[in-house]
């Protein structure tokens, strides 16, 4: 079992780091959980009302409700009297799992309520990432962030969050490095020996692939798609009296290939076939 330590904010708005106030963390994101917790009156001394360890349904707490939590009212925002939005008493936490580089040691951080959108963001960058990816490994391993603390103000309240950035790109080395611990941790994708090379090569944005290096296949001329019996023209071995029917009569082929009257939205393939629109499209 891997040990994972709790880094955190304090009160006055330090990182804490492996029991020690740092300035900033580099870090690698790994995965996350999601639970919920309900605090009661921290000034009557009140602990944990309520609390979810996967955040669907209740585990323990001093006065536990019953389940789901997503049907919970404590989970829900609510308003005042004066139409005001009021944050609900049960948060929402996520609890990050990370590696830090520096001091290379995994580590636990959570983020709850104001917390969650900076997160969120710093996840959004690293999608736009590209030049960091590496073939056969996930992106986010190949980012390494870097975690400090902010002071904001809200009215005559100040709080500190968070602030995730990216600091810069993995190496191969430390790509490889990292993939080995998520594989440990479990989430993530498979060493890079178990997957095929033409997987690894897909895994990277279509800027990066070296579609140079693809495999020409030659072209299989028994494979050719079959031309479709033109029934415009009439059979080699056809007498007068069956083209005079013909005139009376068009033939059942023609038939299929005449386009049906009022409707402009039918049109000819590649070969000349009559063919409706897809029934999924919209009547206008």
């Amino acid at each position: 079992m891997l040990d994972f330590l709790f880094y955190k904010i304090n009160s006055d708005g330090k990182l804490i780091a492996d029991g020690k106030e740092v300035e900033s963390v580099e870090f690698v994101y790994f995965a996350q959980t999601l639970s919920r917790v309900m605090f009661g009156d921290i000034n009557k001394n009140e602990g944990v009302f309520c609390a979810s360890k996967d955040g669907n349904f209740p585990d323990r707490g001093e006065r536990r409700l019953d389940g789901p939590c997503a049907d919970c009212h404590e989970s829900k925002w609510q308003k005042d009297a004066q139409g005001n939005w009021i944050a609900p008493n049960c948060a929402e936490q996520f609890n990050l799992k990370c590696f830090d580089v520096e001091r290379k040691q995994l580590f636990s951080f959570t983020v709850k309520r104001a917390s969650i959108k900076p997160f969120k963001k710093y996840l959004s960058k690293i999608v736009l990432q590209f030049d960091a990816a590496q073939p056969g490994i996930d992106l986010k391993l190949c980012v390494i962030g870097k975690l400090t603390v902010t002071r904001e103000k809200k009215g005559n309240q100040s709080y500190y969050l968070p602030v995730f950035d990216i600091s810069r790109n993995a190496t191969p080395k430390e790509a490889q490095y990292f993939m080995q611990i998520q594989s440990m941790i479990g989430g993530g994708h498979p060493p890079q020996q178990q997957m095929l090379p033409h997987q690894q090569q897909n895994m990277l944005p279509p800027q990066h692939q070296n579609y140079s290096q693809a495999p020409q296949q030659p072209y299989n001329y028994s494979q050719a798609p079959q031309q479709p019996y033109n029934y415009n023209q009439a059979p080699p071995q056809q007498n007068m009296q069956q083209m005079h029917q013909n005139m009376q009569t068009p033939h059942q082929g023609m038939q299929k290939q005449m386009p049906p009257q009022n409707n402009p939205q039918i049109g000819q393939d590649a070969f000349g076939n009559w063919s409706e629109p897809p029934h999924d499209e919209p009547p206008f």
